[in-house]
C-alpha cells in the first residue's frame, strides 16, 4: 500500500533542510572570512606632553605640512614576533599632504586633498642590545603618501584632530623584526594640536603645536581566491536548493 505524503508537508521539509543549508553556508563563510580580519598593526606613537613639532597651513589654499613631531615609541600588536613596545629614539615625522578642497571646506572644517608625502625617520631600539638599532636615517622607518582626503577640525577648546589615511611601506629591517611583509595601509593618523582657539575666521591659516600623535599601521590580510570561489559556490547552492523548493 502506497501512502503519499500530502504536499504541504513536502515543501515544509524541504524548507527546513534549505534553511540548514543557508545556516552551514553562513557558518562556514563567517569563519572563512574571519582569517582576513586578524592582520596585525605596529604603532608609531609619540608620548605626549612636549612634543616639538608643528602643524601649519598658510591660508592660501596650499597644502597642511607637519614638521619634526616627535615619536617615542614603535608598538607591534599581533605581530608574527615580538610584539610589544620598542623605544624610538629621536624619531620624527614630517608630512605634506594635497591642496585644500576649498568646495568641501567650510568654517573651521578644513580638508585638504590626497597626495604629499609622510616619512618617519629616527633609530628604532629593538631592546636587545645596541646592535639591536635600526637605523631609519638614511633609509626612512616609514615612508609612503595620503591616499584619502585629510581632515582637520578645530574644536570647541585649545584643540584640534587631524585624521588621514594612506599606504607607506616600512624600513625592511623594521619589517624582519616583526617577521611582517607588507604593504601596510596609513590606517589612521591622528594628530592632537594645541593653541588653536575655536572659531577661527573661515579658511584663515594656521601654526600650532603638537600635543600628540598616533600613526596606525594595518597590514591587511588578502582574502585567498580559493575563499571568493567557495563563497561563490555556496551562494550558488543556496540559490539553487531556493528554485526547487
Amino acid at each position: 500500500m502506497i501512502i503519499n505524503k500530502p504536499i504541504n508537508e513536502d515543501r515544509k521539509l524541504k524548507k527546513l533542510k534549505l534553511n540548514g543549508l543557508k545556516a552551514l553556508c553562513i557558518s562556514v563563510l563567517i569563519s572563512l572570512f574571519s582569517v582576513a580580519a586578524n592582520a596585525a598593526v605596529i604603532n608609531f606613537n609619540s608620548l605626549g606632553g612636549f612634543n616639538s613639532g608643528t602643524v601649519n597651513y598658510d591660508g592660501m589654499n596650499g597644502v597642511l605640512k607637519g614638521s619634526n613631531i616627535d615619536i617615542g615609541d614603535i608598538s607591534g600588536i599581533g605581530t608574527t614576533a615580538n610584539a610589544g613596545s620598542f623605544t624610538c629614539i629621536a624619531c620624527q615625522l614630517n608630512f605634506e599632504t594635497g591642496l585644500l578642497n576649498v568646495s568641501a571646506s567650510a568654517g573651521s572644517h578644513y580638508v585638504f586633498d590626497a597626495g604629499g608625502f609622510f616619512k618617519i625617520t629616527g633609530l628604532f631600539d629593538t631592546g636587545t642590545s645596541l646592535t639591536g638599532i635600526i637605523d631609519g636615517t638614511s633609509t626612512p622607518l616609514l615612508t609612503g603618501s595620503w591616499t584619502s582626503q585629510i581632515t582637520v577640525d578645530i574644536l570647541a577648546g585649545v584643540f584640534a584632530v587631524s585624521q588621514g589615511s594612506g599606504i607607506d611601506t616600512k624600513h625592511p629591517d623594521l619589517l624582519n623584526f616583526f617577521s611582517e611583509t607588507g604593504p601596510f595601509n596609513f590606517a589612521n593618523a591622528n594628530i592632537q594640536l594645541s593653541d588653536l582657539f575655536a572659531p577661527i575666521s573661515s579658511g584663515a591659516g594656521f601654526n600650532t603645536n603638537v600635543t600628540q600623535a598616533i600613526i596606525s599601521n594595518v597590514n591587511p590580510v588578502p582574502v585567498p581566491g580559493a575563499v571568493w570561489l567557495m563563497g561563490s559556490a555556496m551562494i550558488g547552492l543556496v540559490g539553487a536548493s531556493r528554485r526547487k523548493v
